[in-house]
């Protein structure tokens, strides 16, 4: 009886696991399979469901796949399942991976199958014959994220999303007749007058152990079994999508194919007054491609036809795209497939929702990126007229990485793989190869280079690029299309235009596209006077618009469609969740924003929502001022010592005098010391919280930490400490006074090798007293957050302190030297090398660790060219 229940109430689990692992992933259904598997005569088995997961191959517990996988090094999974007999024997057997990041290892019942290079591009796997057994199998996938090198580069890019690794989107096992259609490559072509169109298809055969299919049917074996070989017929039929009407047909062909082999069929058909596909009008045709033998079907295949004339042009003096022989004015979003609660594994009706969305909102291109597309995503924007745009995702390298020959073949293969999953779609119109990097680079053209010759040699789609605002140089060769990304906030329509004519004249007859967009605070209503208040964000979001409009180019991208998840917490923002990148029209659960509603209008020329101005000032926090005041007054009281004066004029005018009391054991008050100390720290710690807290919203700040501080946890509490000036105030001045402590702390050793007798106190004397230039600061921090906002520059700031660090640095050798008693040439060379040694040794890990110079460099050429 205990067994009984035992077995029942793990029974009970099981399914209670399943249940609540489906509530946030739905598979595939019979429908939604047929399409990416547009056959009858394939058996086709959903392997989405329970496996067992493992990252050290010894210890095993549950997961549902698909899955998005946090763990970025290797994990395995594994799973049994059960196929008859005769269905193991009557198909060749294939794995259909739509989605698997980064490295994939395969095995069927222990034995290897093959390894892919996956990356989130659907691929697939053919399965050697018999390894499919008829009863039990057990499959194991050992996915391997990115290599070190590889996976920090994806992290460095300022706004990247987080990365998903594992198996993300649905697994499929595919049987296929032994004779089957591997591929088809559909091409189309329209006459000048759009009167005819010749729709042209490349259909790769394949073959596995066919003779015993082919025994079955009489006169099939050429010459014998022995020989291996068959001879087939191939049919290729236009037909109208949704009614089957015929449209076309082509003459059939005799294949002779030996077993093992892959033969290329070519069709071509012509089709008189072709309805064509465009945004508007989605029209579309279905290829169906049949092997027989003797009357016989053995295998059939249907491949989406799409009917379209895209190139770029001028139409009534406009340079842009031409579809189908008219202007094509690009109203389009960026897309990131991501979703709260489900991550990077999107149910196929959570993708249909955010395409009816997209539908809704008029836009009539998407750009994916970060990451290829979900097959079923691409089906339903070939049939509701939804271009696609994809990124090669290279995004804001430093020029000496992207030109690197490892990252060319990455790259590369990227796109290879994405031309053989995507390329006969037509809502593809192109392949977007870089965002932000730097121009005018050897290697950055040496990369352009190599990936352009790459799609051109495999794909007739059309290729662009993405370059930042202010790019002085722009290397066109090659291009198609040329994006030009606004992303520092600018507020000013005409700084706008002028930069789009400014880029029209480099770009000559090249299609220029807007690329706008802004973060927010999602609950921000305060009005558009607040820059990151959601109405800000729909009036930046029209002027770019208009703007764009206004200058006659081929049309403007928004980012973006949704919100998603960063790799690395933002500090602009100061989201709740700082690992949230709010730039959408739409949060993670798809909830629209007024920024949506303001898009809807301008794309389809409809009445813009009302916005609110609401009021907004940039004001010095009272902290600040508080602060100052009172530091001031301290001051003013201490210093009516006489003895203190006394202090301030010796150690600024006279500090040889000054030290050589510290070093004749002279005695100055203590408490005076250490409540200059204080006041020390205090005003630079007002100093840098009121820096930081004027560049909160600043990318550029936000790209210096990225670099400087890796560590995530820091940089979160980094970023929440900065957003708040009394807690940073605080924060700033204790760390100042651990960092006078520490100078002291290493004065204190330094004395232990020379004669004289320094205690603690007088290393904290001379630290403190040789920062004494720090208190010049003073005035200007109780109005340096005006100043700032007034001069809207920190440049002048940063001199200021490296004057006022040097300075001080020069008084603590000083002092360090006359306490001492030692020469201070000495204590200069030995003080000066230890200084330098510390910032190349910082340096060197950073570099070393996340090739922080290459970044840096990156960032004086383009963030700050």
């Amino acid at each position: 009886m205990l067994r009984k229940i035992l077995f029942f109430a793990i029974l009970l689990t099981s399914v209670l696991s399943t249940a609540v692992a489906q509530q946030g992933y739905r598979k595939l259904s019979t429908e939604q399979l047929q399409v990416l598997v547009p056959s009858s005569t394939r058996n086709v088995i959903s392997l989405a469901g329970n496996w067992e997961r493992s990252i050290d191959g010894e210890t095993w517990g549950a997961v549902y796949l698909p899955y998005s996988e946090f763990e970025t090094e290797r994990v395995t999974y594994r799973r049994t399942i059960r196929i008859d007999a005769a269905v193991a024997k009557n198909y060749t057997w294939h794995f259909e991976c739509l989605g698997i990041n980064d490295a994939v290892e395969i095995y069927v019942n222990d034995r290897f199958i093959s390894r892919f290079f996956g990356g989130l591009t659907p691929f697939r796997v053919r399965i050697p014959d018999g390894m499919i057994a008829g009863g039990t199998n057990t499959l194991k996938f050992i996915v391997v994220g990115a290599n070190e090198g590889m996976a920090k580069i994806k992290d460095r890019h300022l706004f990247a999303n987080e990365t998903y690794n594992g198996v993300v989107r649905e697994l499929l096992l595919v049987g296929t007749p032994h004779i089957w259609v591997n591929d088809v490559d559909v091409k189309t072509a329209v006459n000048e007058t759009f009167s005819n169109a010749q729709v042209n298809a490349i259909v790769r055969i394949s073959s596995g152990e066919f003779e015993k299919m082919l025994a079955e049917i009489p006169d099939s074996l050429a010459g014998g079994a022995q020989q291996q070989k068959a001879s087939v017929t191939i049919e290729a039929t236009l037909l109208r999508k949704g009614t089957g009407e015929t449209v076309a047909t082509a003459n059939p062909q005799l294949v002779r194919i030996e077993r093992e082999r892959t033969v290329p069929v070519n069709f071509s058909l012509n089709v008189a007054n072709p309805a064509l596909w465009s945004p508007e009008n989605p029209q579309l045709y279905e290829l169906a491609i049949k092997i027989s033998k003797g009357g016989q079907l053995i295998d059939n295949y249907a491949a989406t036809v799409g009917i379209r004339d895209v190139r770029t042009g001028t139409f009534n003096g406009q340079t842009g795209i031409l579809l189908n022989g008219q202007f094509f004015e690009i109203k389009g979003v960026e897309y990131v497939e991501e979703l709260e609660g489900a991550r990077g594994t999107l149910s196929a009706n959570k993708i249909e929702q955010d395409v009816q969305l997209l539908k809704t909102l008029g836009a009539n291109i998407v750009r994916v990126r970060y990451a290829a597309p979900h097959p079923y995503f691409v089906h339903l924007c070939d049939k509701n007229g939804i271009f696609v745009l994809i990124d090669i995702p290279v995004y804001d390298l430093p020029a000496s990485i992207i030109g690197s020959k490892d990252m060319i073949v990455r790259m590369g293969n990227i796109a290879k793989n994405m031309i053989t999953a995507y390329n006969s779609h037509p809502s593809i119109i192109g392949w977007n190869i870089s965002d932000g990097l730097q121009e005018g680079s050897p290697y950055s053209d040496r990369y352009f280079a190599e990936i352009t010759k790459t799609l051109r040699a495999n794909s007739t789609k059309l290729i662009g690029k993405t370059v930042r605002a202010g790019a002085n140089t722009i290397n066109i060769n090659g291009i198609d299309l040329l994006s030009i990304r606004f992303d520092k906030l600018l507020r000013n329509n005409v700084k706008v235009i002028d930069e789009l004519n400014r880029v029209r004249q480099i770009a000559k007859d090249k299609p220029i596209i807007a690329n706008f967009g802004t973060f927010v605070q999602p609950n921000n209503l305060n009005g558009y006077a607040d820059p990151l208040s959601v109405e800000a964000q729909a009036q930046y979001i029209a002027e770019n618009f208009r703007a764009a409009h206004n200058s006659k180019i081929a049309g403007s991208i928004v980012w973006s469609f949704n919100d998603y998840l960063l790799n690395r917490p933002m500090l602009a923002t100061n989201a709740n969740n700082q690992y949230v990148a709010t730039s959408g029209l739409t949060g993670r659960n798809r909830q629209p924003r007024l920024s949506f509603s303001m898009l809807q209008a301008l794309f389809n020329d409809e009445k813009e929502p009302l916005l609110h101005a609401g009021t907004y000032t940039s004001e010095t926090p009272l902290v600040f001022i508080a602060t100052g005041i009172i530091l001031g007054i301290i001051l003013l009281v201490i210093n009516r010592s006489r003895r203190f004066r006394e202090y301030m004029s010796r150690a600024l005018f006279r500090p040889y005098n000054f030290y050589a009391d510290i070093r004749d054991q002279r005695i100055l008050s203590q408490f005076q010391t250490y409540l200059l100390g204080a006041i020390t720290a205090t005003v630079i710690g007002l100093v840098l919280a009121s820096t930081f807290y004027f560049l909160r919203m600043n990318y550029e700040m936000d790209y210096i930490l990225m670099n400087l501080i890796p560590a995530r946890g820091l940089r979160e509490l980094l970023n929440s400490i900065i957003w708040h000036p009394g807690l940073s105030l605080l924060t700033f001045s204790m760390l100042a006074m651990i960092g006078l402590f520490i100078i002291a702390l290493i004065i204190r050793i330094g004395a232990a090798f020379v004669r004289g007798r320094i205690f603690m106190s007088d290393a904290i004397t001379i630290a403190v007293w040789s920062s004494l230039p720090f208190l010049f600061l003073l005035p200007l921090g109780i109005a340096l957050f005006k100043l700032l906002s007034v001069t809207n520059s920190v440049f002048w700031l940063f001199i200021v302190l490296a004057v006022l660090v040097i300075w001080v640095l020069y008084r603590i050798l000083k002092s360090t030297a006359v306490v001492f008693d030692v020469p201070p040439q000495r204590v200069y060379l030995i003080g000066s090398a230890i200084i330098i040694l510390l910032i190349i040794g910082t340096g060197m890990v950073l570099d070393t660790q996340y090739g922080m110079m290459a970044y840096m460099q990156y960032f004086m050429n383009v963030l700050r060219g």
